[in-house]
């Protein structure tokens, strides 16, 4: 977290520095503020003092310490004038005076007064040696007071600029927490994007696949495709039927029956193919092959393209109705089987139902009106 600021250390009335940012990293200064007060703690830890105050409390009481000392060596001095302490006693003795005080108070006095200078230098050199320290340290005692005072006023102005900052979202104990989640979300975030951009390559690479033709082509293409596909579905139902009607009227012919209707077929398919073809009856009813007349070889139906399948199932239509039709006319129905022929075979197919429409009605279905024309005859439109 960032955001503009200003740092305003204040030492008394006579010293306030500021320090203006254009930007405060608010984890760095948190960061400051902790080592401040560490810093605190160990001068405090050193000094031997709970805090800046007891600190403060102790200096004086040093400086007192100091000045009474000075004090009782000047009024030692002064008693003693010179003398020692065995010459002093020994005129105490002598001395028979009552108005002076007896021998044995004073040397209690004196002896109170011993302890409390021996405490007192005690306490001179313990406190001398904790500022012998301080100086070490910090330089002179004023150093220790500018540094507690720097710092306190560093203390301040954290806590000035720590107020101004969001407080933490419902849910969070610590700012360590708010920045383990934050952290959490960001890799998350970043977790995302890895996944997004993963996704638009895919998709990139889905439209280079995509076919060249739109969906609305496409669409149009299926449709046409279905089209088709019921029109050879309704197709193949009818050949159905009339495959089950021949069997069963194979079923009571004996096999040289099929001879006649076989020499027909062969006429037909020669003149729809140039004689390229010649059929062959196979074992069982209506089992068709073709011959290659110039490879003298059978096409197997499977090899078949859908151009030859019609041409043949055209032949056969037609030489089968002939054989049931012989002496009489008949009615025959066509439904569009000239589509996938190539156009010298259309053209031949269009001549020979045109014969056959001589001697027989024919029925002819097309959704082609060239077709239409090319056949002629009575034409009927139906919308």
């Amino acid at each position: 977290m960032q955001a503009n600021g200003s740092v305003r250390i204040e030492a008394g009335t006579d010293l306030v520095v500021q320090i203006s940012a254009g930007e405060i990293d608010y984890e760095t200064l948190r960061a400051s503020r902790q080592e401040a007060e560490e810093g605190i703690r160990r001068i405090l830890k050193g000094l031997g003092v709970n805090d800046s105050a007891e600190a403060r409390a102790l200096m004086t009481e040093a400086r007192s310490a100091r000045q009474t000392l000075n004090q009782e060596r000047a009024n030692l001095a002064s008693l003693v004038d010179g003398k020692d302490l065995g010459a002093i006693r020994t005129a105490l003795k002598n001395l028979g005076n009552e108005t002076h005080r007896p021998l044995d108070v004073i040397r209690k006095d004196l002896g109170q007064n011993t302890k409390e200078l021996q405490e007192v230098r005690t306490n001179r050199a313990v406190l001398g040696s904790q500022l012998d320290k301080w100086e070490q340290a910090y330089g002179s005692i004023d150093g220790v007071l500018d540094s507690l005072v720097d710092l306190r006023s560093d203390l301040r102005e954290m806590e000035r600029q720590m107020e101004g900052l969001a407080l933490l979202p419902e849910g969070f104990d610590s700012a360590e927490d708010f920045l383990a989640n934050l952290d959490a979300r960001q890799q998350q975030r970043q977790d995302l994007l890895n996944r997004q951009h993963e996704d638009q390559l895919s998709l990139e690479r889905l439209r280079h696949e995509l076919p060249a033709e739109s969906a609305e082509e496409l669409g149009r293409a299926l449709e046409a495709a279905e089209g088709q596909f019921e029109l050879a579905e309704r197709k193949l139902e009818r050949l159905e039927q009339i495959r089950d009607t021949l069997n069963a009227v194979l079923k009571r012919l004996d096999g040289t029956s099929l001879k006649p209707l076989e020499e027909r077929l062969g006429v037909y398919l020669g003149e729809l193919t140039e004689n390229r073809y010649s059929p062959a009856f196979g074992q069982g009813p209506l089992q068709v092959e073709l011959l290659n007349n110039l490879e003298s070889s059978p096409l197997l139906g499977e090899l078949m393209s859908t151009g030859t399948y019609d041409t043949l199932a055209l032949a056969f239509r037609l030489a089968l109705f002939d054989q049931l039709f012989e002496d009489t006319e008949g009615f025959l129905v066509l439904d569009d089987c000239l589509v996938n022929l190539d156009p010298d075979r259309r053209a031949w197919s269009i001549d020979l139902i045109r014969q056959q429409a001589d001697r027989h009605q024919i029925l002819f279905t097309t959704c082609n009106p060239e077709t239409a024309r090319d056949l002629g005859g009575h034409l009927v439109v139906l919308s």
